[in-house]
């Protein structure tokens, strides 16, 4: 069985030109990730000007995506900014985690999770949106939060995760976002979104 997640079954695509992203807010208030523009396939992506690369042991693409041109600029109450897809709502994102708590975590903030804003699987296609990293780990603290589970758990599952499976393991970024989303959901910090 191929882990998806594993980095050496992909190939990064240097340069990527792509068109918008578009990402919707589903009806119950909870963000999820909308279709892609492209279609959806490498080479749908290929034709709207994004360069792909596809390994041959596994064909799977992962795509490096730029900056969607819809994305909000979010800044909090204490300076620090970061990007966010137009829809983001820290407040929803406790509210996942209060109703569905941490049973809920993988499918909500784990890699390919609907909050988790810098991946977005399209077909065989992983499109990667590196700008939108913090925002993700915002999310994992906001989710963790409104399971009504400690700021130290949050850190202990986040960094645990990483370190089984992501190619950067814990960094001082992710716990800096994770913990910035901890206290936005707690109501110890603001934030405010424009486009």
């Amino acid at each position: 069985m191929v882990d998806i997640w594993d980095p050496s079954n992909y190939s990064l695509a240097p340069g990527v030109e792509a068109s918008e992203s578009i990402f919707n807010t589903v009806a119950s208030g909870v963000e999820a990730v909308g279709d892609f523009l492209f279609g959806g396939t490498p080479a749908e992506a290929a034709v709207a000007g994004a360069s792909v690369n596809t390994t041959s042991a596994t064909n799977k693409t992962f795509v490096r995506m730029p900056l969607p041109s819809n994305a909000l600029t979010c800044s909090t109450g204490t300076g620090v900014s970061f990007y966010a897809p137009p829809g983001f709502n820290v407040s929803n994102i406790a509210a996942n985690g209060a109703s569905n708590g941490l049973m809920g975590a993988g499918a909500a903030v784990g890699q390919g999770g609907y909050y988790d804003f810098q991946r977005l699987q399209v077909g065989s296609t992983m499109q990667f949106y590196p700008d939108y990293t913090p925002v993700a780990n915002v999310a994992v603290g906001a989710y963790v939060q409104g399971t009504g589970a400690p700021q130290w758990m949050a850190s202990l599952i986040s960094n645990t995760y990483a370190f089984f499976k992501s190619s950067n393991g814990p960094t001082a970024q992710q716990a800096q976002f994770r913990n910035l989303g901890f206290s936005l959901a707690a109501g110890k910090d603001t934030y405010s979104c424009h486009p």
